[in-house]
């Protein structure tokens, strides 16, 4: 962070975050994937996922203190539960105009990530909180639980019961 502060002194970091219990599940199913491609896990379990989760935070907010950039932290459920006011929020603080309908449909960059990733499958979709609390469906118990035990005090902080 102190090399991008250098170098853009008036940079503004999004900082967007998402319920550590969703991405961990999200993770472990595209772990399977991985593996299935002969690739390392991006965790080898749980724990690591969750203690990997809440280092990335700390260390990105300690940075961005440390440093004084202007930040903007953004809870993923937000994003998808409002997009658009999401969206103009995000828009004001960058003070660039944002446009209603946000249609990612016929980018190139959602046509080559569907090509090379299949959790990537629903970028043309429209913005869904389907997503949102799958972990219960997906987590064992022991698993939410390791997840809290871990990272709780953060999930606590950032409004995740």
């Amino acid at each position: 962070m102190e090399t991008y502060s250098a170098v853009w002194p008036n940079a503004r970091v999004l900082l967007v975050v998402r319920d550590p219990r969703d991405q961990i599940s999200s993770l472990l199913a595209m772990n399977e994937a991985r593996q299935a491609r002969g690739q390392l896990p991006f965790y080898p379990d749980v724990e690591s996922a969750a203690a990997g989760w809440a280092n990335t935070y700390r260390v990105g907010m300690d940075a961005l203190k440390r440093t004084a950039t202007d930040h903007m932290v953004v809870r993923y459920e937000d994003f998808v539960s409002d997009p658009t006011g999401t969206a103009l929020r995000i828009g004001g603080w960058l003070e660039l105009p944002v446009t209603e309908g946000l249609d990612f449909q016929d980018s190139a960059f959602v046509m080559s990530h569907k090509a090379r990733f299949s959790h990537h499958q629903q970028l043309d979709q429209p913005i869904t909180t389907s997503s949102v609390g799958r972990w219960q469906s997906r987590l064992t118990e022991d698993e939410a639980s390791a997840i809290a035990r871990i990272a709780g005090e953060l999930m606590h902080r950032m409004g995740y019961s």
